[in-house]
This record gives C-alpha cells, structure tokens and sequence, in this order.
C-alpha cells in the first residue's frame, strides 16, 4: 500500500492509514514475524519520506527550522508509536505494556536535524524476559532497516539512577527524557526517582 497524500494540515503522517496498512500486511503474512518485517519496513519507508517531505515543503515555505525539527521528531515518534501499537495489539498482547520506550537526547527534548541519531530508553519494570526482549529487537531491526541511526539501552528504573550518579552522559538524558509510548506509569515512576534521587539530592 502506498503512503497517501497528507490532508490533514497540521498533520505530516496520515497515521490511521499506516495503522491500515499493517493490519492489512498482517493479515497477509500469517503473523510470521520473519516475512512480516520487511513488509513493515516497505510501508513506514513510504510514510517516512512522506512526512519529511512534507516537512521541507513547509521549512522552504515559512523558514522555521525549530519548526522544522519539531516536525522532524514529530513524523519519528509516530513510526515508533505505529510499530509499537502493533506488536501490542496484534503479535504480544500485553506484554509490551510492560516496557516504556523513551526519546532521550535531543530527541528527548522533542527535535530532530536531518540525520540525526535517534536515542532510545527501553524502560523496564526489571531485568529483561524473553518476549520483551523479542519486542525490542524487532523495534530496532526495524528501525535498522530503515536505516536510522538508533543509539539505545534497556534499563530498569534502578538502573537508570544507580548510571546516573557516575555517568555524566546518562544523567543528562535521562534530564531530556521524553515518553514516546507504553507504560507511562512506568516512566513517570522513573521521572520521580530521578528526581528525588539525583535532582533534590545534589
């Protein structure tokens, strides 16, 4: 299915149609992950350069680059969200509530250059299982595929604070940190350690 034109003016992804067309692709597929990903990468690739075109059309047209970069991190969160609604609704039910997946970085702070890196919280009630983890790989994989540059880490809430009071680099994304989509319990939960822990206590 092919990325249709933008109608909505303050939308740059028609999202609802790239929700139709992965049901439609799952369908297809059978539920086999393995011949599904890359039909998924086909259709967010089309949404992709769809809403950044539309993104340039609007910068050469007012010259608002934060605008721009805002639009950028915009079109980014709704091909994460996409694929993440999808894996919850249709492959592991309910087992992707169990993470929260975090913008962090520049990103976090809800901007994107072109080209930029795309960072990553995979937010954890505790260690890693199996299906979670089968979760984050084929978020990752698929944004690979698309050839983003994805800088990650999965971590649990203890995790995040313990890095933070030694790594620099952590604490100051962690300071940027945004929820995309999942557990907001979850990450809201982190968002109050971080500051009772590290923010109130230094």
């Amino acid at each position: 299915m092919k990325a249709r034109s933008i109608s909505h003016p303050e939308r740059l992804v028609d999202v609802a149609a790239m929700q139709a067309a992965f049901s439609e692709s799952f369908a297809a597929s059978g539920s086999d992950l393995v011949k599904l990903r890359p039909t998924l990468v086909g259709i967010l690739k089309e949404y992709l350069n769809t809403g950044r075109t539309e993104a340039e059309r609007r910068l050469l047209s007012d010259g608002k680059g934060t605008q721009c970069a805002k639009h950028l991190s915009y079109i980014q969160d709704e091909i994460i969200h996409t694929l993440y609604e999808f894996l919850h609704g249709k492959i592991h039910a309910g087992v992707a509530q169990e993470l929260a997946i975090i913008a962090t970085g520049g990103y976090g702070r809800g901007t994107l250059a072109p080209g930029s890196d795309i960072d990553l919280l995979f937010l954890l009630r505790g260690k890693q299982d199996e299906r979670t983890g089968r979760i984050i790989e084929f978020i990752l994989y698929t944004l690979w595929d698309l050839r983003l540059k994805v800088g990650h880490a999965t971590r649990s809430t203890e995790e995040c604070i313990r890095l933070a009071k030694t790594d620099n680099t952590i604490l100051t994304s962690i300071l940027e940190a945004r929820l995309i989509c999942g557990n907001k319990a979850l990450s809201d939960q982190m968002q109050q350690a971080f500051r009772r822990d590290i923010v109130q206590a230094g």
